[in-house]
């Protein structure tokens, strides 16, 4: 399975491309619920897709037993400013563009990713 990255300020195109361990993926992990939890990937394939997360306590789980809808949202850890982005790690959220409102706060300026 794939995620879209979100791109800041532009909308995000296409399947995840270039996940690396580090970045977040942001999930649903309860439907019911409508429960969202931002993962830290942990590997990725070949293609940079995200094939598992790590949890607080270091265990790693295949995204796809975490996962419980088929929508995911990627966000590059060197696309965001450091601190702040970590701190969204295992956060959840009631709904997911309140995840990518909160993380499009810590990304970087466009002129400071190029730096």
């Amino acid at each position: 399975m794939s995620a879209d990255v979100i791109a800041f300020p532009s909308p995000p195109v296409g399947p995840v491309k270039g996940f690396v361990a580090g970045d977040l993926i942001l999930t649903c992990v309860n439907a019911t619920l409508g429960l969202w939890c931002a993962w830290p990937v942990h590997s990725v394939d070949d293609d940079g897709c995200c094939c598992a997360v790590v949890t607080r306590h270091g265990q790693v789980i295949a995204i796809e037993r975490v996962s419980s809808r088929a929508e995911r949202f990627g966000f590059r850890r060197v696309d965001h400013r450091p601190l702040p982005f970590v701190m969204h790690a295992w956060r959840t959220f009631t709904d997911p563009a309140v995840a990518v409102l909160a993380l499009a706060q810590v990304a970087l300026d466009p002129r400071e990713a190029e730096a």
